[in-house]
């Protein structure tokens, strides 16, 4: 019996980075609409964060994850009162840039 063989792994010769970031911000921080060229992913450690994408908004509280697909645009917004402190990651396909800034408009879902 043949079995077929699927992965999300990279495919052999491909050059990939992977970036760790900790970041602690307050309720009044912005950042800017972007995208990443790998899939993101956050580990809470405190506060609370709304990450909206095109189809959905999703939020994360002190203790929880979130993830982002790769070449998804996304608008990260602080909420609650405190800070919001977190470890994230991102892997990347070392040839693109880590980081797009863009134009899209989100639809406010964060605030809703």
């Amino acid at each position: 019996m043949s079995r077929k063989q699927t992965s999300s792994l990279p495919p052999p010769g491909s050059s990939y980075e992977i970036v760790v970031y900790e970041a602690d911000l307050g309720p009044e921080a912005v950042v800017p609409v972007h995208t990443h060229s790998g899939p993101e992913t956050w580990y809470l450690l405190s506060g609370e964060q709304c990450l909206e994408l095109p189809d959905r908004a999703e939020r994360a509280h002190g203790g929880e994850t979130m993830f982002a697909p790769a070449d998804t645009p996304m608008k990260l917004n602080m909420i609650g009162s405190g800070k919001r402190d977190a470890l994230f990651i991102i892997v990347h396909d070392s040839s693109k840039p880590v980081t797009t800034f863009l134009d899209w408009k989100p639809k406010g879902l964060c605030q809703k």
